[in-house]
């Protein structure tokens, strides 16, 4: 069984990093409130706490969580198929494509994080990395396909 572990350090910076964002933008919301400021500084500080929300609120929220969790396993593989973390077990032989999405922005404009998607004969499955991989995103994708390649036609 081939566990895909990421480290949680790299969670607790990427919370941090987004702690430190959300801070600006209670600082932005509280000078408008105390200091003695124009209707136009008033609105463009009201924005930019806004779109400070907006974007790091989902990318502090994943980070904390997994930053938190029990177990840094995302999901775990071997020659029968893959393991979700929910106890989930999709077969090689169910799977029809394997690919990697990176993370992107939803029609709302807000962030979509990085996953692996498993096309499968019953849908689509998404496994979400949250960017926690980093480099190792591609390698895993390569030995996902490779295990993938040598036991589709197993039964």
């Amino acid at each position: 069984m081939t566990l895909i572990n990421y480290r949680r350090k790299t969670a607790i910076l990427f919370t941090f990093i987004a702690l430190v964002f959300f801070c600006i933008g209670i600082f932005l919301i509280w000078s408008t409130i105390t200091d003695d400021v124009t209707f136009l500084i008033r609105i463009y500080y009201l924005s930019g706490a806004f779109l400070c929300f907006w974007f790091i609120g989902p990318l502090f929220y994943w980070n904390l969580l997994n930053s938190i969790s029990r177990s840094t396993t995302l999901f775990s593989y071997n020659e029968e198929g893959i393991q979700l973390n929910n106890g989930k077990k999709i077969t090689w032989s169910n799977i029809k494509k394997i690919e990697h999405i990176d993370g992107k922005m939803s029609r709302f404009i807000l962030p979509v994080p990085s996953h692996f998607l498993l096309t499968t004969s019953h849908g689509e499955i998404k496994i979400t990395t949250h960017n926690l991989l980093r480099t190792r995103e591609s390698i895993v994708l390569k030995e996902l396909r490779t295990t993938w390649n040598q036991n589709k036609n197993k039964t």
